[in-house]
């Protein structure tokens, strides 16, 4: 058994090295993901704090003959994903950059025990690589180990619930609620499955609405996921950025150009296409031709009146958004519910404007 009260007087004296290490570490992880362009929902860390370390050592200190070593999340960071192949695809990065101690590392949810419910994350037990310990930034931390924990959304949520339930396998848990425990487990970890089956089938349907407006055939109904594929795809939307830059003066945000707004600037043109009537691509194709052709009209509106910064420019969606509203006979509660109350005069000159002869 180790002298508990000296070993934790050795920890907190070196906890701000851990906690170093957790940041860099931390700091690391977000920038390997956005060089990858591997989106999370978050990255979240912490630094074992003295009390729990105490705590552990005295549920647990017969277990270990240097604590500070053994002991492999005292500094740990967590990644919580969008869907389980996420997980795959950052537990291959996390092998890369850093040394796995693969004996001590663990796919939870690979080995759990049928007994003991849930399905549960991958934690690696990591220490950093010899090629990034040799930079004079990390040689402090060279023989130091962070827990990573890598683990989807709904992964997560059933730890939180485990965890307050405190049911660790079905003995522990009364024999009235082991079936519905075993469900629910069971539900999350399905419904896992099924969000990561609908992101490939949605990644598929795209290529093929891509495909279909290539070869000029907009027979297909009008939903997110047709509206961006034409909106990507269709020749008009490059002439609209060279016309409204060249002629109107304004820096319009185009499709491949990340935005703070762009998802909801999509479901605004969405709900305003709906709001004409306009149900599918192939109405919506009639539409832009339409508007080309009235290029002019809206260039009386906009060229040279432009105010606005380059952080303030909007998104292609938001452009087309208002050019059909323009176009369209449209009552002022329908575009206060996507511009506001604010813009509605403004937008009222803009039509007479538009439409005088």
């Amino acid at each position: 058994m180790v002298d508990i009260d000296s070993v934790v007087t050795e920890y907190r004296a070196s906890r701000g090295t851990f906690e170093s290490l957790t940041f860099r570490v931390t700091t690391l992880i977000k920038d390997l993901l956005a060089r990858e362009k591997i989106d999370v929902i978050q990255v979240e860390s912490r630094t074992k704090d003295v009390e729990s370390f105490r705590d552990r050592l005295s549920r647990k200190g017969d277990r270990y003959t240097d604590p500070l070593r053994e002991i492999t999340d005292l500094s740990a960071v967590r990644i919580i994903t969008y869907y389980q192949k996420d997980v795959d695809t950052i537990g291959t990065l996390i092998e890369k950059e850093f040394e796995i101690d693969t004996d001590n590392s663990i796919n939870k949810g690979a080995e759990l025990d049928p007994d003991r419910f849930g399905y549960m994350s991958v934690h690696y037990v990591a220490s950093i690589s010899d090629s990034r310990g040799q930079l004079p930034e990390w040689l402090t931390f060279q023989s130091m180990k962070v827990e990573i924990q890598v683990r989807t959304a709904l992964q997560h949520a059933w730890a939180a619930v485990n965890h307050k339930l405190d049911y660790k396998s079905a003995d522990e848990a009364p024999a009235e609620l082991r079936r519905k425990l075993f469900r629910l487990s069971a539900l999350f970890e399905l419904a896992d499955e099924q969000l990561s089956d609908i992101r490939e089938a949605r990644s598929q349907i795209t290529q093929e609405y891509v495909s279909e407006v290539q070869e000029g055939n907009f027979d297909m109904p009008l939903n997110r996921t047709s509206l961006r594929a034409y909106l990507i795809t269709h020749p008009y939307m490059k002439e609209i950025l060279s016309f409204t830059k060249s002629d109107l003066g304004r820096n319009v945000v185009g499709l491949s150009d990340p935005h703070p707004s762009r998802s909801r600037d999509l479901t605004d043109l969405l709900a305003t296409l709906r709001h004409c009537d306009i149900d599918s691509i192939s109405a919506f194709d009639t539409l832009m031709r339409r508007l080309m052709n009235r290029a002019a009209d809206i260039k009386s509106i906009f060229a040279g009146s432009s105010d606005l910064t380059p952080e303030d420019s909007p998104t292609l969606e938001n452009f087309l958004t208002y050019w059909i509203l323009l176009d369209a006979d449209i009552d002022k509660k329908f575009f206060v519910s996507v511009y506001g109350d604010d813009a509605w005069d403004d937008f009222a000159q803009d039509v007479r404007t538009y439409r005088q002869p």
